[in-house]
């Protein structure tokens, strides 16, 4: 979601910059098309750091995935990322 937003407010500043960007937050999102579920699991890398925050779980990860397409889709207007939002985005708990 954050690398989808900052492609969005660098393009009127520099628009190479911008589509690096927006290049970066679509392969990130072929990603986790490819990976449904949070990844590793229970959120840890298997040593001694954290993969996702402290308190990192399912619902976390559906949260920012649905804000991710939300960014992606404003950024691209592409029908695939406002599918994804609209579907998931009342069991994302965003809707609370």
């Amino acid at each position: 979601a954050s690398t989808a937003h900052a492609a969005t407010v660098f393009a009127p500043i520099d628009a190479a910059y911008a589509t690096t960007l927006r290049q970066a937050a679509e392969r990130a999102w072929q990603y986790l098309a490819a990976n449904p579920g949070m990844l590793p699991a229970n959120g840890s890398d298997g040593g001694n750091l954290a993969a996702a925050p402290a308190g990192g779980n399912t619902g976390m990860d559906r949260r920012l995935r649905v804000l991710a397409a939300a960014e992606l889709w404003r950024l691209t207007g592409n029908a695939t990322y406002k599918t994804y939002f609209e579907a998931n985005y009342k069991q994302s708990a965003l809707a609370e």
